[in-house]
This record gives structure tokens, C-alpha cells and sequence, in this order.
């Protein structure tokens, strides 16, 4: 997918000045296909996707100045999208195996506890 130099033009003035309205614009722009591409390496879920493009526009405002003016930002924009997501989907799945170890852990010792007031009544 090509860019319109403008893309190019609002990346450059971030990069130089640091210009809020410039950024914004570029969230404008992009953010559309930053949260299409999330919703889909996450498997729909919006609540995930929206966490995504927070973190990748965040990552775009860091690393603006080591972004090559003809690289092409929507390429590096869906390929970090990519990266972010299976980084979250990554952590999502270790948060749900220790969730699930936790509830067991809690489960046995609510047996255990019953356990023992049945025996010492």
C-alpha cells in the first residue's frame, strides 16, 4: 500500500517538532487499520484490539525519530501491530493458566478448610 506524501509529511513534522496536531493526525489516518488488523490476530476481541493501538501509537511517538521517512509507515504500523498482538495474546494466555492454577490452589484449600470444620464440629 503506497502512502500520500502527506503521510510522510505529518510523520516528518512529528519527528522534527513534536507536533501533537501532526500525531493526531497520523492516529487519524491509521488507526483504522491498526485496530482492524489487532481485532483480527486477536480474534475479535475489541476490548484487546483497543489496548493495541494505545500501545502501538505509543510505541510510534518513541520511535518516530529511528522511522526512515520513505520506509512506510503503514507497513511498520501493520507489522507492530502484529507483533504487539501476539505479545498480548501471549500474556492473555499466561494470565489465564495462572488464573486457572489460582482458582485450583483456592478450590483445594476451601476443601481442605471444609474438610477440617466437618471433623471439628
Amino acid at each position: 500500500m503506497s502512502e500520500s506524501p502527506d503521510a510522510e509529511g505529518l510523520l516528518a513534522e512529528f519527528k522534527q517538532t513534536g507536533s501533537e496536531t501532526a500525531f493526531h493526525a497520523l492516529v487519524e489516518r491509521f488507526g483504522g487499520l491498526v485496530f482492524s488488523t489487532a481485532l483480527c490476530q486477536l480474534n475479535g476481541d475489541s476490548h484487546l484490539a483497543e489496548d493495541v493501538v494505545q500501545k502501538v501509537f505509543a510505541d510510534l511517538a518513541q520511535k518516530a525519530s529511528q522511522l526512515r521517512p520513505d520506509g512506510g509507515l503503514g507497513g511498520w504500523l501493520h507489522c507492530h501491530t502484529c507483533f504487539v498482538s501476539a505479545n498480548l495474546r501471549k500474556s492473555e494466555q499466561l494470565r489465564r493458566v495462572r488464573e486457572q492454577a489460582a482458582g485450583l490452589t483456592e478450590s483445594d484449600k476451601r476443601s481442605t478448610n471444609t474438610t477440617w470444620s466437618i471433623q471439628a464440629a
